[in-house]
């Protein structure tokens, strides 16, 4: 019987050579390195704007009760308690 595909790659990820850590790898003057939820462009400029306009209504104090009133529309339209809602 054959291996399967998923067993098989277990098998070669186990007996693959180690990588190095990111600190032995050499770069080359003026490389960066990226995550992988990193863009090399940054923001688009409407991203940019769009976190900006938002920045107003960071507050953790929440005066306006968005939470409940989240929670409590939710609720409604799925026909649950609001018990049920993890926001």
């Amino acid at each position: 019987m054959a291996a399967s595909p998923l067993i098989s790659r277990a098998a070669a990820a186990r007996s693959a050579p180690a990588k190095a850590p990111i600190e032995e790898v050499q770069s080359k003057v003026g490389m960066v390195r990226l995550g992988s939820n990193e863009c090399w462009t940054g923001p688009f400029p409407e991203a940019a704007q769009a976190g900006a306009a938002m920045v107003q209504y960071g507050n953790r104090y929440e005066p306006s009760n968005l939470r409940a009133q989240l929670i409590d529309t939710v609720a409604q339209v799925e026909k649950v308690p609001q018990t049920h809602i993890l926001p």
